[in-house]
């Protein structure tokens, strides 16, 4: 585990960004957290800060369904971006879809770590240490 990792919050729904953001706060993991609304918010974040790794999140929690720019459609414009990005950043998805195929979906994509169900517990945060 990277030493204070900065972690992406990516989600419409702003109880759920207050919520995560205390969880992983209290449990201790990191206090550099990024929130954003929608996937178009987070992507023009992350070619921002292209070339400024420190800047970059080592994980990316992200939700599925967003208005704006949906997880998967992020997914596919972040797998458009440098190598060095893609092999610091890694995406967990977090949604309230337990629909098996959308779990399936992403269970082979090299840049999804995990899938999960929301809401965000201290067991999940595990796969951070």
């Amino acid at each position: 585990m990277a030493i204070n990792p900065l972690i992406m919050l990516v989600d419409d729904d702003e109880t759920d960004l207050f919520i995560n953001e205390k969880i992983i706060k209290v449990c201790g993991i990191t206090e550099r957290i990024v929130t954003h609304k929608n996937g178009e918010l987070a992507l023009n974040y992350m070619k921002d800060n292209v070339g400024r790794p420190d800047s970059l999140p080592n994980y990316i929690f992200l939700d599925l369904n967003m208005p704006i720019m949906n997880g998967p459609t992020f997914i596919n414009h972040f797998e458009g971006l440098p190598e060095d990005v893609k092999e610091k950043s890694k995406i967990i998805i977090l949604s309230s879809s337990n629909d098996h195929r959308d779990k399936e979906r992403f269970q082979n994509n090299k840049y999804v770590l995990k899938y999960f169900t929301k809401p965000l517990s201290e067991e999940y945060l595990h796969i951070i240490e």
